[in-house]
């Protein structure tokens, strides 16, 4: 299964994270766009390289710990993407703090799911 076959209207929450963790094992996050709540699924030796102590966050974590040097432009290619009714995926690189000011070099591959007009549900 692939997340093209990821259908959110057909999967419950519980089933979308499992289905998720089965697809990656590296550190994901979800956000669901109805709020700024970000949950956060991986190893928790991973979590815990950025600080991460709960499994849940505020989409302002992501903010408040990306480089300064590195925010403009991933922010802003976001933006974009998550703007575009018929983007699916983003792909970003940049500088992450983690655990004791450490900067980790991210790559971050964003996959949108979509309702049929376009807004982004997760």
């Amino acid at each position: 299964m692939g997340f093209a076959e990821i259908d959110a209207n057909y999967l419950s929450d519980a089933e979308l994270f499992t289905t998720l963790i089965k697809l990656s094992a590296e550190l994901m996050w979800v956000r669901e766009f109805t709020h700024e709540d970000v949950v956060w699924i991986g190893a928790s030796s991973n979590l815990k390289k950025f600080g991460i102590h709960a499994h849940k966050t505020r989409q302002q974590f992501w903010y408040d710990n990306i480089h300064p040097k590195d925010l403009r432009e991933a922010s802003s290619g976001y933006n974009a993407a998550l703007n575009d009714p018929l983007a699916t995926n983003h792909v970003r690189e940049y500088r992450f703090k983690g655990v004791g000011k450490k900067w980790h070099y991210i790559r971050d591959k964003v996959c949108f799911v979509r309702d049929k007009n376009g807004k982004p549900i997760r």
